[in-house]
């Protein structure tokens, strides 16, 4: 996997190391899989690797299938985080923002209907109190990742005939826990498309409030 276009984004002291060692190491999520990212002094490669040193070709192949491609995501945004161009950002920081942009964008603000139960917030159209969106936190694990990892979804109202094209099994899911000819499920994470998440909640807020 060519990852050349994250040089530019490199500072001179990481290029210096990585020109050092030729080599850098990273642990993957996936039970067994590690990433090598490898610099020659002009490009900058991924591969991936199984517990016992086996390349994993599927990585290289392309057209990828959905978990390769989920691979590929994850191999860049942590390759940009031990290289410095991105800081991680917490769970608790990503709910934030969610909350922060139903507030801000739309003017609708977090409700907690569930007494004892602060983790799952509720957004309501502020025209008929109707939902818009639920965001939950979940494992992971029934979305189809691997692992015991912990993370938000929100649900959104989305177009029956539409949920197929823009379900891509990495952050668009078939609803989880709701009708899924309806709804859809979204994995918050730092490799969001926020402008996309923005345009995918503006369509659910005009379907509960039916402006067609």
């Amino acid at each position: 996997m060519d990852l050349s276009s994250l040089l530019k984004g490199l500072s001179p002291s990481v290029i210096k190391l990585m020109e050092e060692k030729g080599i850098m190491e990273i642990p993957l999520e996936e039970e067994g899989l590690k990433a090598l990212l490898t610099y020659d002094g002009e490009m900058l490669n991924a591969s991936v690797f199984d517990s016992e040193g086996e390349r994993y070709v599927l990585f290289d192949m392309d057209p990828p299938g959905a978990f390769v491609a989920k691979l590929r995501e994850e191999v860049k945004a942590k390759a940009e985080e031990v290289l410095g161009i991105r800081t991680p950002e917490s769970t608790l920081a990503l709910r934030e923002k969610v909350i922060s942009l139903f507030s801000e964008r739309f003017g609708i603000s977090d409700t907690y209907p569930w007494k004892d139960e602060n983790e799952s917030a509720v957004f309501r159209s502020s025209h008929n109190g109707k939902w818009v969106a639920i965001m939950m936190k979940i494992p992971l694990s029934r979305l189809g990742f691997s692992g015991e990892k912990m993370g938000y979804v929100v649900n959104l109202k989305h177009d029956e005939e539409r949920i197929p094209l823009i379900v891509d099994h990495t952050h668009i899911f078939p609803a989880w826990h709701m009708s899924k000819r309806h709804w859809i499920t979204v994995v918050i994470s730092s490799g969001l498309d926020w402008d996309k998440f923005a345009a995918l909640v503006e369509r659910s807020i005009a379907l509960v409030e039916k402006k067609r």
